[in-house]
C-alpha cells in the first residue's frame, strides 16, 4: 500500500474487520505456518531427547508443536526426523472403554496412540515415494529399500489399525489372551490387572494383507488361542527397521493436550511409562509433551510402600527444555513483549491482508502507533494487560477492536485505541474466564480468588503478591494460574531472611482492577462533590429561595466523568510497598474447603 492510502477510511475499516475475526486458537487457523512468530523453541525441540513443553492455556503449544511438525516434514532429508502429532485429547475420545481403572484406560489410550502413529507413518512413506526420496538417498530407481519401507508402513498400520488388541497377562509366552474390553471388565470388578506394552499384541487376521505383509517382513508372530499374533515386541522391531530404512532416522511423538487425556490424573503416569517402554524399545524414538503446569502427572510419588515410581521422571527421563509462560510481563521488561506481540499482530492479520504481509516491520510498527493505537501507551498497556499470554492478548485485542468498529459503522469518525478502551476490554476478557467456573462463586478458586483481592489489591492497592514455593504449588492456587486469573511474574524473586524463605512475584490478572479502580474513583468524586463548598452555598441559597436542591444527577455524571478519567490516568496499582505486605498465604481455615493439598508430585524425583 502506498502512502497517499496508507491509513485512509477504506484500509482502516478492512483492517479492523480482520482483528475482529482473528482466530485465538491454533485449531482454528488457516496458515499454522505464515502466522508463527519465530522463537528458539522450534530448534530446542529438535533436541534428540526426551522433553516438556510448558504452558497453560492460550501460551502457543499447539501452535509451536505444529509448526516443528511442518518444519520437520519440510526438512527430514536434512534432519533425518519424522514427525508424528496427535492431540491427547482426540486419542480419549475414541477409547471404546469405559473403565474407572487408570490402567486400563492408559492402555486403552495407548492403543490409539500406536494406530495413530502407524497410520501417520504410512502416509509419510507414500509422501517421500511421491518426492522420489528414494532416487536421492539411493542413487535412482525403485530399490530394495524403499519396497521393504512401503511393506513394513502398510503392516503396521493395517495390523495396529484393523487388529484386535490382545492382553497377554502373563507374558508373550502365555497360550492364554483377552482382548482389552474382558481386561476392562476384569479390572472393574476388582482383579488386579498389571497392563505393560509388552504384555499385548495385535491379532491378524488369516487371509488379508496383513498376514500377507507381516510375512514378508520377516517378523516373527505367535499362535496364541488359535489366533495368529503379532507382539508388541515385534511392533517395535518393526519401527527400528523402518527406521534404519529411513537412513537411521528418529522419529518425533509431538504429543498436545497431554494434560487432558482422562479426567483421572491417575492415567498419566501409567501412560507415560508405557511411552517410556516403548521409547526404550525403538531406537531413534524421542517424546515431546506439551503440558499444562499444576495438571501434569509423569509420574507417580515415591512412597515408603513404592521407591521406584512409575512413569517418566523429571530430570531423567524427560527434561522440562521449553516454558512457554517465561515470556510472561515482568515489572521490568514489558518492552521485551512489545517486538514479540507487534509481529504476532502483523503475521495474524497480514495472512489476510496482503499490503499488511508486504509491509516492513518498521512500516507496519508506524501503522499501529498512528492510526490503530492512539500513540505507544494503549499498546503498551494491552502488553500489560494480556499477563503476556498470546490468547488473551488477542482476545483483548479483538474486543477493543470491536468496540471502535461498531462506533465507526454509525458513521463516526474511527478512533485510535486509546488505553480506556484497552483496561475496558481486559475487564471484559477477566469476565469471561471467571466465568469458565461456571458462576459457582463458592467454588474454592473463585473463594481463593477473593480473598488474594480483598487481602492483596483492596487493602494494599496492588494486584503484585508474592507466594512461597509451598503456596504456589496449592492445588487450587495452580487452578488459579492455569485458568489465567492470577499470572507468574518470572526472574522475580524476594527473599526473606528473617524466615529463609524465598517468595515467587505473582500478578491477579490485569481485569480484576478495572472495576476496583472505576469505583473508587467514582465514589470519591461523589463524596467530594457533596462536601463541595460551592454546593453547600447552593444548597442554602435554594433553601433561603424556598427551592429543594435536588442535584442527584449532577452528582451522578460528576462520578461518571471520575470512572471515565481514571481509566485513562491512573495506575492500577501501587508499586511503592514493603514486599513483606505482599506475602500471601493460601491455606486459611475461616474459609471452608480452602485448606487445599500440596498439588500431587510431577515425577521430580529419581529412582532408587
Amino acid at each position: 500500500m502506498d502512502s497517499l492510502t496508507f491509513g485512509s477510511r477504506a484500509s482502516l475499516i478492512e483492517y479492523d474487520l480482520v482483528v475482529a475475526q482473528l482466530a485465538t486458537r491454533a485449531e482454528d487457523l488457516t496458515d499454522l505456518y505464515g502466522t508463527f512468530v519465530d522463537t528458539i523453541y522450534p530448534e530446542k525441540m529438535q533436541a534428540r531427547a526426551n522433553q516438556i513443553i510448558n504452558g497453560r492455556r492460550g501460551a502457543g503449544k499447539t501452535h509451536l508443536l505444529r509448526r516443528v511438525e511442518g518444519r520437520l516434514r519440510e526438512t527430514f532429508a536434512e534432519t533425518g526426523i519424522l514427525p508424528v502429532y496427535v492431540n491427547g485429547s482426540d486419542l480419549s475420545q475414541k477409547i471404546n472403554i469405559v473403565s474407572s481403572d487408570p490402567i486400563t484406560v492408559a492402555m486403552a489410550i495407548y492403543v490409539q496412540l500406536m494406530q495413530h502413529v502407524a497410520a501417520t507413518i504410512r502416509t509419510f512413506v507414500a509422501d517421500l515415494n511421491q518426492a522420489k526420496f528414494w532416487d536421492r538417498f539411493l542413487g535412482g530407481g525403485k530399490s530394495q529399500h524403499e519396497r521393504s519401507a512401503n511393506t513394513i508402513a502398510a503392516a503396521l498400520d493395517e495390523i495396529l489399525t484393523s487388529g484386535q488388541v490382545r492382553c497377554l497377562p502373563a507374558g508373550e509366552a502365555s497360550d492364554e489372551s483377552t482382548t482389552l474390553l474382558e481386561t476392562s471388565a476384569n479390572s472393574s470388578i476388582g482383579a488386579s490387572v498389571k497392563l505393560d506394552p509388552r504384555t499385548i499384541a495385535w491379532a491378524v487376521k488369516a487371509g488379508t494383507a496383513a498376514e500377507k505383509n507381516t510375512k514378508s517382513s520377516s517378523v516373527l508372530t505367535r499362535r496364541i488361542s488359535g489366533e495368529v499374533v503379532l507382539p508388541f515386541a515385534q511392533v517395535s522391531l518393526l519401527l527400528g527397521r523402518l527406521l534404519q530404512l529411513l537412513d537411521d532416522a528418529s522419529i518425533y511423538i509431538l504429543f498436545d493436550e497431554w494434560s487432558d487425556i482422562d479426567k483421572d490424573p491417575q492415567v498419566q503416569p501409567y501412560l507415560a511409562e508405557m511411552l517410556r517402554k516403548t521409547a526404550k524399545s525403538v531406537r531413534g524414538m524421542y517424546l515431546k509433551l506439551a503440558c499444562i503446569p499444576g495438571r501434569t502427572f509423569l509420574a507417580t510419588p515415591i512412597t515408603e510402600d513404592a521407591r521406584n515410581p512409575i512413569g517418566l521422571e523429571e530430570g531423567d527421563d524427560i527434561h522440562a527444555d521449553v516454558d512457554l509462560d517465561s515470556i510472561i510481563f515482568s515489572g521490568e521488561s514489558i518492552g521485551e513483549l512489545v517486538p514479540f506481540f507487534m509481529a504476532m499482530i502483523k503475521k495474524h492479520v497480514g495472512e489476510k491482508i496482503k499490503w499488511v504481509r508486504t509491509a516492513t516491520p518498521e512500516l507496519f510498527d508506524s501503522f499501529l502507533t498512528s492510526f490503530i493505537f492512539s500513540g505507544t501507551k494503549p499498546f503498551l498497556e494491552l502488553c500489560h494487560a494480556s499477563g503476556g499470554v498470546p490468547r488473551d492478548f488477542m482476545n483483548i485485542y479483538r474486543t477493543a477492536t470491536t468496540q471502535v468498529s461498531n462506533a465507526a459503522k454509525t458513521g463516526q469518525p474511527r478512533r485510535p485505541l486509546d488505553v480506556a478502551m484497552i483496561r475496558i476490554a481486559a475487564r471484559s476478557v477477566y469476565q469471561s474466564k471467571r466465568a469458565s467456573f461456571s458462576g459457582k462463586s463458592t467454588s474454592q478458586p473463585l473463594q481463593l480468588l477473593e480473598r488474594i483481592y480483598q487481602e492483596i489489591y483492596v487493602k494494599k492497592n496492588s494486584f503484585y503478591f508474592l507466594l512461597s514455593e509451598e503456596s504456589a504449588e496449592n492445588e487450587t492456587m495452580q487452578t488459579l494460574y492455569t485458568e489465567r486469573l492470577i499470572h507468574r511474574v518470572p526472574l522475580n524473586f524476594f527473599y526473606d531472611p528473617t524466615n529463609e524463605q524465598r517468595y515467587q512475584y505473582f500478578q491477579l490478572d490485569y481485569g480484576t482492577a478495572i472495576d476496583r479502580l472505576m469505583s473508587n474513583a467514582a465514589n470519591d468524586a461523589y463524596a467530594s462533590y457533596e462536601t463541595s463548598t460551592w454546593i453547600k452555598l447552593g444548597e442554602i441559597g435554594h433553601r433561603f429561595l424556598g427551592h429543594g436542591l435536588d442535584d442527584e444527577v449532577a452528582r451522578q455524571k460528576v462520578a461518571l466523568e471520575a470512572a471515565i478519567t481514571v481509566l485513562f490516568d491512573t495506575a492500577p496499582s501501587r508499586l511503592d510497598i514493603n514486599r513483606r505486605e505482599l506475602i500471601f498465604d493460601p491455606i486459611n481455615t475461616a474459609v471452608a474447603g480452602l485448606r487445599a493439598s500440596k498439588a500431587r508430585g510431577r515425577g521430580k524425583h529419581r529412582r532408587g
